[in-house]
């Protein structure tokens, strides 16, 4: 057992950091780069899977060290995301492998680690196993952003630079979730369910179901899905209180 001295902070004392704008494009005449996601959660493939592809850059996975190794003989990305602990081949034995394979050639692959532990002494561990850099989840946006512009320099456009970026008002979220109250639990839960997947195709496929008197509903749901606004979605049900 152990006692820690504390104190209640006051709201003026807490630092909050600001985001950077929101990447929405690539600015033009840029490489095509490829990119290759490994991660045995097939989640969290698919949000990193998403939020790349937006942009446009060609992305594959891998939901092991093996396929990841398998994948990168194959097709030579030039960056890969990687999961350090997973089944089969972890992160740490495919990165030695990658770096051991590609010693003899010049060109060299960028692999940044993905890891949940927050324990600083891993850095180390992980720089030893080749990687480039490393970024602890869960991962903010604006980071993946920031990697990938340090390692392949790429370069982006951000909604500050586009005034007709759609902004989400509590308003149109409060009406969402009115309507929302109407709709059967079951159906809600399919609902949080492809949100928590990040599934925009089942999303819209589940609007389809909506009565048409809640027109206004299937068409707020389909324009979150279409924008990835995922989080948005869950903080409406939520709310709701569906067990």
């Amino acid at each position: 057992s152990f006692d820690i001295q504390v104190g209640l902070v006051g709201e003026n004392e807490i630092k909050t950091e600001t985001n950077r704008a929101k990447v929405i494009a690539l600015a033009e005449n840029q490489p095509k780069y490829r990119i290759l996601v490994v991660d045995d959660r097939p989640e969290s493939r698919l949000l990193l899977l998403k939020l790349l592809t937006t942009l446009g850059l060609s992305v594959q996975e891998a939901a092991n060290g093996q396929e990841a190794i398998a994948i990168w003989q194959a097709w030579q990305p030039h960056l890969i995301w990687m999961d350090m602990r997973m089944p089969v081949k972890d992160g740490y034995e495919a990165t030695r492998e990658i770096r051991r394979l590609e010693a003899d050639n010049r060109g060299k692959t960028v692999i940044i680690a993905l890891t949940a532990s927050a324990f600083e002494e891993d850095r180390a561990l992980v720089i030893a196993a080749g990687c480039d850099d490393f970024v602890r989840k869960p991962f903010r946006e604006e980071v993946i952003w920031q990697k990938m512009g340090e390692y392949l320099g790429l370069k982006y456009i951000y909604a500050d630079n586009e005034p007709n970026q759609p902004n989400y008002s509590p308003v149109f979220l409060d009406s969402l979730q009115s309507l929302l109250k109407l709709i059967s639990p079951d159906w809600i839960r399919k609902l949080q369910q492809a949100a928590r997947e990040c599934d925009d195709e089942k999303i819209i496929a589940l609007t389809a179901e909506i009565p048409p008197d809640y027109a206004t509903l299937a068409q707020g749901l389909q324009q979150l899905a279409g924008e990835f606004s995922f989080d948005a979605i869950e903080t409406i049900i939520k709310d709701l209180n569906i067990s």
